[in-house]
């Protein structure tokens, strides 16, 4: 059913849907059927927008318009397990959880993720020791030595959860490090 205007004519939108199937018909005429489908694919293409800005990956915080931005990532950082190489410490394993052999009184220096506002790292034995706990002013992580005093097996844990700025989304990320010590007696 048409609408009707004033004097008896189509209105201006009948009009102009009138204008766009005619264009259709056309443009249908003059260009070969193929063409048509990846004409159309691009311009909705055009049309779409993506909520990831280019260059940028799905696990980074976009710029913001302050004058000090932050981004917070998941990817990994730091030393392999949290732990700092020497030449008295052994990985036995580097998936997670991670296990390495060392002998009695043996330093092992630890650095966590600086991502990251971890807990206290504790030990589920008397084999080692957690000292020296230090924490960066800004942007998270954790650094601590562990002291081998006994010959047996430990292991260490933490958790933490993502570094973000105040008044900043932030996403709900968390993450348990463990690693697994076995002591030797040289």
């Amino acid at each position: 059913m048409r609408a009707k205007g004033h004097a008896g004519g189509t209105t201006h939108a009948g009009a102009k849907l009138g204008r766009v199937r005619g264009l259709a018909a056309v443009v249908g005429r003059r260009l070969p059927r193929v063409l048509l489908a990846p004409i159309a694919v691009a311009l909705l293409a055009s049309c779409s927008s993506s909520p990831v800005p280019p260059g940028a990956s799905p696990t980074s915080t976009p710029p913001t318009t302050s004058s000090t931005s932050v981004t917070t990532t998941t990817a990994l950082t730091g030393p392999p397990c949290g732990v700092v190489p020497n030449a008295d410490i052994v990985f036995t394993s580097r998936t997670e959880p991670c296990a390495i052999t060392t002998y009695v009184g043996v330093k092992i220096h630890i650095s966590l993720d600086r991502g990251f506002i971890w807990n206290d790292p504790t030990s589920d034995s008397q084999v080692l020791q957690v000292s020296n706990i230090q924490r960066p002013s800004s942007g998270g992580g954790l650094d601590a030595d562990l002291l081998a005093e006994a010959v047996g097996q430990a292991t260490l844990s933490s958790a933490g959860g993502i570094a973000c700025l105040p008044g900043q989304p932030c996403p709900a990320l968390a993450r348990l490090w463990e690693l697994r010590v076995t002591v030797t007696q040289q």
